[in-house]
C-alpha cells in the first residue's frame, strides 16, 4: 500500500498501526474494541456488538452451505 494522498495515508496509518496487530494478536478486528478500552462504550454495548457480528456471520455461512447443498450439478 502506497499513497500521498492525505486520506488514504491516515487509512495505511489506520490499518498499518490499529487493524493488522489486533489481528495478529487476536486473530480478528473488532471495530469499536477501543472505545471499551477508552471508556466511551461498556463491556455490555461491546458483547452486543460481538455477538451480532457473530450471528451475521453465522447466518451468512448458513445461508452459503444451504445453497452449496441445494445447488444443481454443473455438466462436466
Amino acid at each position: 500500500m502506497k499513497s500521498q494522498k492525505p486520506d488514504v495515508e491516515k487509512f495505511q496509518d489506520w490499518v498499518c498501526e490499529e487493524v493488522l496487530p489486533k489481528i495478529r494478536q487476536d486473530g480478528m478486528y473488532i471495530a469499536g474494541e477501543e472505545k471499551v478500552e477508552s471508556g466511551e462504550m461498556s463491556i455490555e454495548e461491546m458483547t452486543l456488538k460481538v455477538h451480532e457480528y457473530l450471528q451475521n456471520k453465522v447466518n451468512r455461512l448458513t445461508l452459503n452451505d444451504y445453497f452449496e447443498i441445494n445447488s444443481l450439478p454443473t455438466l462436466a
